[in-house]
């Protein structure tokens, strides 16, 4: 999020004032990057606090089978270099132990679970899909 944004108005460094946030145009916004597999999508929430936090995101899919070391300490050395936000919606260990050694490494959180039925008559926890929290 734009350091300089402050209950919906956004400091402009040429005025005095605090203006309405244009974070499309905002050279302080920050973009952010999601690391998440392939397989699995963002819940609408989710979505929505992307939308809300960054001006800008995009989607790194990690391929079902996974990465291999020397494939992750590759993709790991271009996100530090990118400077961007990194989101892990797909928990990779490796990477994110390297990557919250040097850059801005968030993930997305939820306390609650919900009950599910599944047809052999087993009754299971699952992720809420509201009630998620970036962290």
């Amino acid at each position: 999020m734009c350091k300089f944004f402050q209950d919906g108005f956004c400091e402009d460094r040429s005025l005095t004032d605090f203006v309405p946030c244009a974070k499309e145009n905002c050279p302080f916004w920050e973009k952010a990057i999601i690391i998440m597999n392939e397989t699995h999508s963002l819940m609408a929430e989710q979505r929505k606090i992307m939308n809300k936090t960054f001006s800008t995101w995009e989607t790194v899919s990690v391929p079902s089978t996974g990465w291999t070391l020397e494939q992750m300490k590759q993709n790991v050395s271009e996100m530090k270099r990118s400077g961007n936000t990194i989101v892990f919606v797909s928990p990779i260990p490796f990477m994110l132990k390297e990557l919250a050694k040097d850059a801005n490494v968030l993930v997305f959180h939820n306390d609650r679970r919900e009950k599910k039925q599944l047809p052999n008559g087993k009754i299971i926890q699952v992720v809420a899909e509201t009630g998620w929290q970036l962290v």
